[in-house]
């Protein structure tokens, strides 16, 4: 099946693909998203599916795969330093909550939702093993806690946490260089002048 989707909130159109191998939704692609389902899913009650697609379509519209990106190369780079592991777990975590509020916002029942988190948990259990379903018991628990039930819309000042963390995560790996290069040059200088005075002593 392929067809295309509106964006959240009058954001860019989406294209929408079917797939059999597809485990789980996903969002594929940055300038031109498409937003991959499992053929499965077409079978699932209207409800379902809305709350599915609000979820993709909300990384899609607040830009999660590029932060994503982003965040991983930084990680790469600064590999050693746990500031990067960590930020990028949290930008993930906080990228989830706000499509997860996204999703509960079409009004589908929390309990509802949850069933459909730990579906997709038994399928990436089968793909990739526990790691990967791990991050899925604290949504869970986000998604059935009272106190955020209590309110349906997503809240801008949450969605802005994730662009926040990002920022932040640059900007370590920013400063993490910038020392590097001036005890590089410390270094350097340090010699030269010990180079320089060795011949008065």
């Amino acid at each position: 099946m392929a067809r295309d989707g509106a964006g959240v909130h009058g954001g860019p159109r989406v294209a929408l693909r079917a797939c059999r191998s597809a485990r789980t939704p996903m969002v594929v692609g940055i300038v031109q998203p498409i937003v991959v389902v499992p053929t499965a899913m077409l079978d699932a009650p209207p409800a379902e599916r809305r709350a599915l697609l609000a979820h993709e379509l909300a990384h899609v519209a607040r830009g999660d795969c590029l932060l994503a990106l982003a965040g991983g190369l930084a990680r790469a780079i600064y590999w050693p330093d746990p500031l990067a592991w960590w930020a990028l777990r949290r930008l993930r975590a906080h990228a989830e909550d706000a499509a997860d509020d996204a999703a509960l916002h079409t009004g589908i029942p929390s309990s509802s939702y949850a069933a459909q988190l730990l579906a997709v948990a038994r399928a990436q259990l089968e793909r990739a093993g526990r790691v990967a379903a791990d991050g899925l018991r604290a949504r869970v628990r986000g998604v059935l806690d009272v106190r955020r039930i209590r309110s349906r819309e997503p809240d801008g000042a949450r969605w802005g946490v994730p662009r926040l963390i990002g920022a932040a995560l640059v900007l370590a790996t920013m400063v993490t260089a910038c020392e590097a290069r001036s005890s590089e040059g410390s270094e350097v200088v340090g010699s030269a002048q010990q180079a320089s005075g060795a011949p008065g002593e």
